[in-house]
């Protein structure tokens, strides 16, 4: 692992990964902790990357509301979770 690289948890940070459903976006939210690093890419790249994963994790239709509610949540709040580990980097 990478200096300051999360070790990949599923979907949400601990302590809460336990009540946030990994569901069909195990594989997106994995990525997202490796990348969620100043070390690997930027804030923004790593949750665009994020996103763009969610979606294709899809395979029924009823997974599209939640990969939006999810990765909208994460765009919009995931900078504080980021700020706690890194501070503001890139």
């Amino acid at each position: 692992m990478k200096p300051g690289q999360i070790k990949p948890n599923g979907c949400g940070p601990d302590p809460f990964n336990v009540i946030i459903p990994d569901g069909p976006f195990k594989f997106a939210c994995n990525m997202h902790d490796l990348e969620f690093n100043p070390h690997t890419m930027s804030y923004w790249q790593s949750n665009i990357n994020f996103y763009k994963r969610l979606y294709q994790s899809c395979t029924k239709w009823y997974h599209w509301p939640w990969a939006t509610l999810y990765g909208t949540f994460v765009m919009l709040f995931g900078w504080i979770w980021y700020y706690i580990l890194y501070g503001f980097k890139k």
